[in-house]
C-alpha cells in the first residue's frame, strides 16, 4: 500500500478493495459541539475504506480490543485495530468509524 496522492487501491484475495486517503483538516468550534472527543484546530485525516461484507454487531463491540479476530486459530493476531486506536489516541487524536453487515467499513 502506498499513502501517496491519489492513493490506489489494494485488493485482497478475499476480493475486498482497501482505499487510504489522506488530506488536511481544519476542527472549527462548530464541529466541536457535536463531537466532544476533539478539540479545535488543524488536524490529518486518515481514512481508511474498504469494500468488504461489514461486521455484526458483536464483532462492532470489540473492534478495537487487543487479541481479538474473526480469523481462524493462527491466522492473525487481532492487534491492528488496536494499535491503530492506541496510536491515535496517545497522538492526541480520535477516531471515528462506521460498519454494517452487509455493507462497508469506513474507519
Amino acid at each position: 500500500l502506498s499513502f501517496s496522492r491519489p492513493s490506489p487501491s489494494y485488493t485482497t484475495s478475499w476480493d475486498s478493495t482497501i482505499n487510504i486517503e489522506t488530506r488536511n483538516a481544519t476542527i472549527d468550534q462548530k464541529y466541536v459541539q457535536e463531537h466532544a472527543d476533539v478539540a479545535p484546530g488543524e488536524y490529518v485525516v486518515l481514512s481508511v475504506h474498504d469494500t468488504g461484507t461489514g461486521m455484526t454487531d458483536e464483532v462492532k463491540s470489540h473492534l478495537f480490543e487487543p487479541f481479538f479476530t474473526t480469523k481462524a486459530a493462527g491466522q492473525g493476531t487481532g492487534l491492528g485495530l488496536a494499535a491503530c486506536y492506541e496510536s491515535i489516541k496517545q497522538s492526541v487524536g480520535t477516531s471515528w468509524w462506521t460498519a454494517k453487515l452487509d455493507e462497508e467499513l469506513l474507519l
